[in-house]
């Protein structure tokens, strides 16, 4: 069938004269790192719908016109595509604070105004906000917050917003452009903002109580208030780092009805399914992990058996994080990980060392980065990655780390999947299905611009037909739909029957056809050409690197993520060419390949950078080596020897177990102890003169502070010493310290004057000078076991949050407490661990006030005399309950460990997460059936109707 330009009629109807587009139009994106590789692709910005009107379209099929070349002083092009890569939430911010109406004028290298800095931090030396890499048109004009380049080099505007090569002229958005250093005058609006998510899943939502499994349409979703703490070691590290997600910023969502639409409307235009997976380094030893697990992981920075991974995470304005949370049912605001300092984005604070942070990274790549260089590292990242992109991308086809099979155990899944084409497409419970639902975010609805920016009325969609052999066109025969009801099918303004949808136009016309000439592109794809990075339309490079959406077997429903339903608009012939040539077709995600052991991971070097190694300036690594060939440099980023690939084997079994801890402790004395004898490393699995290959750095740095310490010992018995699968630190510290011959290895006084006895060092979890970091290192120990730490154990489990029993393997409790508080090492903190640590540990009774090793007078005088006053131990609390009461006397008297009650003081929440819901009954009854003791509501003795009935009198009154 013969093709018309139908765009080129429209657009010339009436007289009007058609000359090729003089001016050229700015479209200013901002957002998803998961999709920099496709925003700055060749492909993205080529012509699908005739943007410049010369008659060359994709949908023609007549040609390939690249609609935004390089080169902003030669701005003779049709659009002037500028893209910070800023992460999917940051950039939805700021398209709400610099979009349609906000535009701004200036850039702020000091912080004092909003010149693009969407929660600015000038203190870190931030000066063009939260892009780690930005480009215009694909060439990079900046590469890192800290290091962009200075006035009068480059494209690089200092005098621009952002330091943006061009900005645009207000009212008509064409492009302004002075040299680099002069202000090209104008504005800078925010028009599009890629996100791997909807738009109603970057923000909060009002009211409620935030709890970690909040869904998207949930009262208090996104509003975790957790706030990070600083780097525990090293150079400054500020924390402060806020896990909520953004307010709406006055503007407002799509919620279907054009009514309710106005000005400040965002829509979520589809572009494709972006697949996730957790990414991990091989010394984590994981090759598979449940969603149950990953939702405990990122949640507390431990596996639900206690392990102490260091769950690497993106910051909270990541897209990334947030599809990967909610497929895995966790509210993005409580994915924090090991949460550690702030936003975080530079190479130094990704390498090991004394500015290393595991968490908030700012972009893709340094996640990857980040994991890379952490032996016990686990992330999440964008699938196509793994075989795509330079730096540290690549890295399945680099073999330098791996994605972990995921079993989607609360989906129904009883297998472990991975990543491939085939499980993606065909999605289900034992199917791939972490990923995010990508879109770009608009101000305004570009299907309701002008037929000449793609909008309603442009004629170059033909009537929608069955491609039954899915060759991209119609063929005689083929099903249609008539749109324009004129009796036969055809290719001329097929839309113009559509009443407009009365919803608002964006503002930025040429930002609607950027954003038009990619949906329509997608809409129509059926077949991609070779090469669809440089040859292809934008949607034939979409379905080569993500999946379109049209080729998924179910979609997630928005407001309850991990909830599956049919896609009703999946096109079989998207989903057949998909099969055959997305990149996950790729060998490389058919299987865990547990052959390599990584690259030898990277600290920061540098005068002043020396590590327990004591190589100069920690230019490298060192291994054990041979007599007479000792301490053989080793170079960063070279493929690391199998003996080093588990974290921890210090006895070479392949994994961690038992018999690392009296190696560890030889490896510690060649570095520490008086003589430096010298660690003969163990072959173990890895045959004759394996353990020659020993380094010590990599297989004992477990905080990233790059050196082996005592720290990391402690990391060891608190975080990965297991015992039948589960972590027991009473079998950890006490194995260290019978492995150390003089015992007590940490040097632990106890307040009692008792003698140390093996492993009562676990007893020392607070007191330090920069306080407990649940999840990471371990940092609470001062060296002295007291009355601070017996307050601590007790703050574990009566809380708002916990009474009576913190249950690690139940995530509602886990999240608030700190496993490092389990003194017996059976995954609870309890009355028994407070009972251990003061009358095992300390030796002494719970008469004690004064710990002075007696219980006599003095701590009977020092309670009595701060009866009704809120306090601690000291002060006579002896029950935890933080007030000195007429109890804490009795027991003082008695001297024996206090029970304390696990039933909710008001039993409207029964299930104590802070609501009284439909959850409180459903948490009820099966106790009730089991006669269990908290479900005697009235307390006459017996479980039986009456305390149904009292139940209810509460529950329906709200509360107690």
């Amino acid at each position: 069938m013969k093709k018309i330009n139908v765009f080129a009629l429209i657009a010339c109807a009436g007289g009007c004269v058609c000359a090729a587009n003089a001016q050229t139009g700015v479209v200013n994106v901002s957002g998803a790192t998961l999709l920099e590789n496709y925003v700055k692709s060749n492909a993205s910005t080529n012509d699908y719908i005739d943007v410049d009107r010369n008659g060359v379209a994709g949908w023609l099929r007549n040609g390939i016109q690249q609609l935004a070349p390089s080169g902003p002083s030669n701005l003779t092009q049709p659009l002037a595509v500028q893209y910070r890569v800023t992460g999917s939430v940051n950039g939805f911010v700021e398209l709400t604070s610099f979009g349609a109406g906000r535009g701004i004028t200036n850039n702020a290298t000091d912080g004092t105004d909003a010149g693009l800095l969407r929660g600015a931090r000038p203190s870190a030396g931030i000066t063009n906000g939260n892009s780690t890499t930005s480009y215009f048109n694909r060439t990079t004009f900046i590469t890192t917050p800290t290091g962009q380049p200075t006035a009068g080099t480059g494209t690089y505007n200092l005098a621009n917003p952002g330091g943006s090569p061009v900005t645009q002229s207000a009212g008509t958005y064409t492009s302004l452009y002075a040299a680099p250093g002069t202000s090209s005058g104008g504005i800078y609006t925010s028009d599009v903002a890629p996100m791997d998510v909807s738009a109603f899943l970057a923000v909060q939502k009002a009211g409620g109580t935030p709890v970690w499994r909040a869904l998207p349409n949930d009262p208090g979703y996104g509003r975790s208030n957790v706030v990070s703490p600083s780097r525990p070691f090293g150079a400054a590290g500020v924390g402060g780092e806020s896990g909520n997600l953004p307010t709406l910023n006055g503007r407002n969502l799509d919620d279907g009805n054009p009514a309710n639409a106005n000005s400040n409307t965002i829509y979520s235009n589809k572009l494709a399914f972006a697949p996730i997976g957790p990414l991990v380094n091989y010394g984590t030893g994981i090759t598979r992990v449940t969603m149950t697990d990953l939702q405990h992981i990122f949640v507390t920075g431990r596996a639900h058996t206690g392990e102490n991974f260091v769950a690497v995470t993106r910051d909270p304005g990541s897209g990334t994080r947030n599809a990967f949370s909610n497929c895995i049912r966790v509210d993005p605001s409580w994915a924090n990980g090991d949460n550690i300092g702030r936003f975080s984005t530079s190479g130094t604070e990704s390498s090991l060392g004394n500015e290393y942070l595991p968490t908030n990274k700012g972009s893709s790549g340094v996640m990857e980065t980040t994991v890379q260089n952490s032996r016990l590292g686990i992330g999440y990242i964008g699938t196509e990655r793994g075989v795509t992109g330079s730096g540290n991308a690549s890295w399945l086809s680099r073999n330098a780390m791996e994605l972990a099979d995921v079993q989607n155990d609360f989906y129904g899944g009883t297998q472990y999947v991975r990543p491939t084409t085939n499980n993606i497409v065909h999605n289900g419970p034992n199917n791939w299905v972490l990923g995010g639902q990508s879109v770009l975010a608009t101000i305004g609805d570009p299907r309701s611009n002008a037929a000449t920016a793609g909008g309603l009325g442009w004629g170059g969609a033909f009537d929608p037909f069955v491609d039954s052999n899915c060759n991209g066109q119609y063929d005689a025969g083929e099903p249609y739909t008539d749109l324009n009801g004129n009796g036969r099918y055809d290719g001329v303004n097929a839309e113009a029957g559509i009443a407009p949808s009365g919803t608002p136009a964006m503002a930025n016309p040429f930002a609607a056809a950027y954003v038009n000439n990619i949906t329509r592109s997608i809409a129509s794809t059926t077949s991609v050409p070779s090469d669809p990075a440089n040859l292809g339309m934008p949607g034939e490079y979409a379905a080569n690197q993500f999946i379109l959406i049209a080729a998924l077997d179910n979609l997630h429903v928005e407001n309850s993520y991990t909830t599956l339903i049919p896609n009703t608009g999946k096109n079989l012939c998207v989903q057949n060419y998909t099969l055959t040539a997305n990149v996950h077709n790729n060998a490389k995600y058919l299987a865990f390949n547990n052959a390599p052991a990584g690259p030898v991971p990277s600290r920061k070097t540098g005068a002043g950078n020396t590590y327990s190694d004591g190589v100069t300036n920690g230019g490298n690594y060192i291994r054990q080596g041979t007599t007479g060939a000792f301490d053989v440099a080793v170079s960063y980023g070279t493929a690391l020897n199998l003996r080093n690939k588990i974290a921890g084997d210090f006895n070479g079994s392949g994994a961690r177990d038992a018999g690392d801890v009296t190696e560890m402790l030889k490896a510690y004395a060649q570095r520490y102890s008086s003589g430096n004898p010298r660690w003969t490393a163990p072959d173990g699995i890895y045959g004759a003169g394996a353990g020659q290959q020993a380094i010590i750095e990599v297989l004992g740095d477990f905080d990233g502070n790059g050196s082996f310490d005592r720290t990391d010992v402690r990391y060891y018995a608190d975080g990965l010493f297991l015992v039948n699968g589960n972590l027991d630190r009473k079998a950890g510290f006490t194995a260290v310290d019978n492995a150390w011959a003089a015992g007590n290895f940490f040097g632990t006084t106890l307040a009692t004057g008792k003698v140390y006895a093996a492993g009562d060092s676990r007893g020392d979890v607070a007191g330090s000078a920069i306080g407990t970091r649940p999840g990471y290192s371990p940092t609470g120990a001062n060296g002295v076991i007291n009355a601070a730490d017996i307050d601590y154990v007790y703050a574990q489990f009566r809380n708002s949050h916990i009474l009576g029993s913190a249950d690690w393997s139940d995530l509602n409790e886990a999240a608030y407490f700190d496993l490092s508080a389990d003194i017996n090492g059976d995954l609870l903190v309890d009355s028994n661990d407070v009972c251990e640590l003061v009358t095992v540990i300390l030796g002494t009774t719970f008469g004690d006030v004064n710990l002075d090793g007696v219980a006599d007078s003095n701590d009977l005088l020092i309670a009595s005399s701060n009866l009704g006053r809120a306090g601690g131990w000291a002060m006579g609390d002896v029950d935890g309950d933080g007030m000195i009461t007429a109890d804490d006397i009795a027991i003082i008297i008695s001297g024996t460990c206090p029970v304390i009650s696990t039933c909710p003081p008001c039993a409207a929440d029964y299930n104590q997460d802070g609501g009284v819901d439909g959850g409180d009954i459903a948490a009820f009854f099966p106790d009730w059936e089991a006669s269990a003791s908290c479900a005697d509501v009235n307390q006459d003795g017996g479980v039986d109707g009456g305390d149904i009935e009292a139940f209810f009198a509460v529950w329906e009154n709200g509360g107690c």
